[in-house]
């Protein structure tokens, strides 16, 4: 049963493929010079390569929020690998989810996800609970800036901070590392036995639409 896990945000590019208990994955930090689009197929197609060009029974890659380019990419191969398999099962989390569980294995600490709208602002996500079995695919979301983030864990200092883009300084205390190949998140988000029963009840977590252009939560209002 090989898993093929591919994940793309901002500069971060990962894969991962799980063949019976053997894991092969490679990660590309894009450059000034680079984009998604140059490396996130042949990424795939070395890694795939690696593990000797299984077939995949499941794809998974995160569907949103995110940068426009960095979703359209990604999405895309999604698209055509999953025209390439067609009988493969399809789990598409959304890049909270993925963060969430990056900063989890790294903390009991309740957890803020950010995301970087790339409009001045971030897109978070607060996580109270401290165990995965908890339905966190129905958490809030709101829009953070430098002021009313300082606010917030003014109010709230437990809570730790895992973002997909670099925060100033002044937040340092509260910052929890991303992890390098954030792939392999999609993987145990998948095989996780007590959230497995959750994804399979959504719809929008089996089919490779872009989660940033349907949810009105996710539109910056423009004055």
């Amino acid at each position: 049963m090989p898993l093929l896990s591919f994940y793309s945000q901002d500069r971060d590019c990962s894969v991962a493929l799980k063949v019976k208990d053997q894991i092969y994955q490679d990660t590309v930090l894009l450059s000034s010079n680079t984009t998604q689009a140059k490396v996130f197929i042949p990424l795939i197609q070395k890694v795939w390569d690696q593990a000797g060009k299984p077939v995949p029974s499941v794809l998974m890659t995160a569907r949103g929020p995110g940068a426009f380019t960095s979703l359209r990419v990604t999405l895309a191969a999604a698209q055509g690998l999953s025209l390439a398999f067609d009988r493969a099962r399809l789990f598409a989390p959304t890049h909270f989810d993925v963060l969430y569980d990056a900063g989890r294995q790294q903390t009991p600490a309740p957890l803020l996800v950010l995301i970087d709208s790339k409009r001045g602002d971030w897109y978070g996500r607060i996580y109270k609970e401290n165990s995965l079995s908890q339905p966190f695919l129905t958490t809030e979301t709101q829009i953070f800036q430098k002021e009313n983030l300082k606010d917030f864990l003014k109010d709230h200092s437990e809570y730790k901070i895992i973002a997909d883009f670099e925060m100033d300084e002044t937040f340092a205390p509260f910052i929890i590392s991303r992890p390098v190949n954030l792939a392999l998140h999609q993987l145990n988000l998948y095989e996780n036995p007590l959230l497995q029963s959750l994804w399979e009840k959504q719809p929008d977590y089996q089919t490779f639409e872009p989660f940033y252009f349907y949810d009105p939560v996710y539109a910056k209002k423009i004055k």
